[in-house]
């Protein structure tokens, strides 16, 4: 990690009524706030994609909201700090103050309302830094969407105007007077006012260009298909297809009343989700449970973890949504497993490019472990990114048999494989529900016929 650079990014916990106010005539308040989210998910995606590229520390300086909720909305891998009082130079004067003292060498801040920042305007500020004392992004408005200093430069944001056309201007000359070298980026549009909505919605149709196919294969889960697909549907360009094999229960019925695409194919997890994607009309593919709830802007950042070419696939984080402790040894003990190994299974979702999906010639129709055997071979491949948002998984299995019982199951079945018993074998116990001393008697078998194999034809 890059410890003298940082990245600085304003803005605000979004809340209905309090957030973008200039919007709200147009939009209405809660239209305003989810502008607001979409934005914020946006920049934030961006943000996380240059930091991982460049080894760039990241700070998100926010009003409104804790640091729990900051974390649970936009992700645990940024610095929340929460912004002073004060006006809005102020809080900027205090933030580029407080990164010099940790003895930062060069800082952009840049706030979430410029949906048209690109990656390649952050670096280009950060190059900017290497022989120039200030660099400033222009907004059309007047004012400025990125500012970057390479030393502390007290009361250069004192006596502003700020949110009117004299706001870059009045800067500019302060930071000559003080003796200050300054370059400019090129100009772009803030998302303040009602004509400029146009141009957000220009950008968003852009990126609804690359459509995410999600697949679902189910089997008699009308007890969660609707509130995932509905999890969903908060994407922008998304096609769903649930792919039924042979549910005897309203799962599709209600996965179509949802806004699903429902086909049917003969059971079978690997042999459903290779059909779905044969079926995708997106270039990218997100194979999910039916029992997985996706976190909110998890399109964003499915497509920029894609777009920037580090990754050739990609999960989110496990989260289960029971409450006993044992759960969270579980998530913990997944996630590290997926970032350390770049193992994530099926629960925890699937994405990557269709036709590097072809590519590796689908799921492995087998009975079992398909999304391991898929994984395995992908991990061959190229990096496998473990994105830091939640995918709520029900932990229902957790609740009926037990948390241990269902973790020793799953390691188990592990063991099984890597003793060489069978698939169909293992899916069988693994359906049934068997007993541990039944799972620790086949495991004894199979670990006899792999080492000792004469031995256990005699018996």
């Amino acid at each position: 990690m890059n410890r003298h650079r940082l990245l600085i990014i304003f803005t605000r916990y979004p809340v209905s009524g309090t957030t973008k106010t200039r919007l709200i005539p147009a939009l209405g308040a809660q239209g305003a706030t989810d502008l607001q989210w979409e934005m914020t998910f946006r920049i934030l995606a961006m943000a996380r994609n240059v930091a991982f590229k460049h080894e760039i520390l990241v700070e998100i300086h926010h009003v409104g909201g804790t640091q729990s909720q900051m974390e649970k909305a936009f992700g645990h891998d940024f610095t929340y700090v929460l912004q002073e009082s004060g006006d809005i130079g102020k809080k900027m004067e205090r933030a580029f103050d407080k990164a010099f003292e940790k003895r930062m060498e060069q800082v952009v801040l840049i706030g979430s309302d410029c949906p048209g920042i690109t990656g390649e305007h952050l670096m280009q500020a950060f190059f900017c830094l290497d022989d120039t004392d200030a660099v400033f992004g222009p907004a059309h408005d007047g004012g400025y969407y990125l500012v970057g200093l390479k030393r502390r430069c007290p009361m250069m944001f004192w006596n502003i105007p700020w949110g009117s056309y004299e706001t870059l201007g009045a800067t500019i000359e302060t930071a000559h007077t003080m003796g200050l070298s300054a370059r400019m980026l090129e100009p772009l549009s803030d998302i303040d006012r009602p004509e400029d909505l146009v141009i957000w919605r220009d950008i968003r149709t852009r990126d609804q260009q690359e459509i995410i196919s999600v697949i679902i294969a189910a089997l008699n889960e009308e007890a969660t298909i609707t509130r995932t697909v509905q999890s969903l549907r908060a994407g922008a360009g998304i096609e769903i297809i649930v792919v039924d094999g042979g549910s005897t229960d309203g799962t599709v019925s209600k996965a179509a009343a949802s806004g699903a695409k429902v086909v049917s194919r003969a059971l079978g997890r690997a042999a459903q989700m290779n059909y779905g994607a044969s079926l995708a009309r997106g270039r990218i593919l997100l194979f999910l449970h039916a029992d997985t709830l996706v976190p909110a802007g998890y399109d964003r950042a499915i497509r920029d973890a894609l777009r920037d070419n580090l990754s050739v696939a990609g999960s989110f984080r496990l989260s289960l949504d029971g409450k006993s402790p044992g759960l969270r040894l579980i998530e913990a003990g997944a996630n590290l497993r997926t970032r350390r190994c770049m193992l994530p299974y099926g629960d925890q979702g699937l994405f990557m490019w269709k036709v590097f999906f072809l590519e590796l010639g689908g799921y492995p129709e087998m009975p079992i472990l398909e999304d391991v055997a898929l994984i395995r071979e992908i991990r061959r491949r190229g990096h496998v990114i473990l994105l830091p948002l939640d995918a709520l998984t029900s932990s229902r299995r957790y609740d009926s048999i037990g948390v241990f019982r269902t973790w020793f199951i799953n390691v188990m079945v592990y063991a099984c494989h890597g003793a060489g018993m069978p698939f169909e074998e293992i899916a069988r116990l693994y359906r049934t529900r068997s007993s541990v001393s039944t799972w620790i008697w086949s495991l004894v078998k199979g670990l006899a016929n792999r080492y000792y194999p004469e031995r256990s034809k005699e018996t």
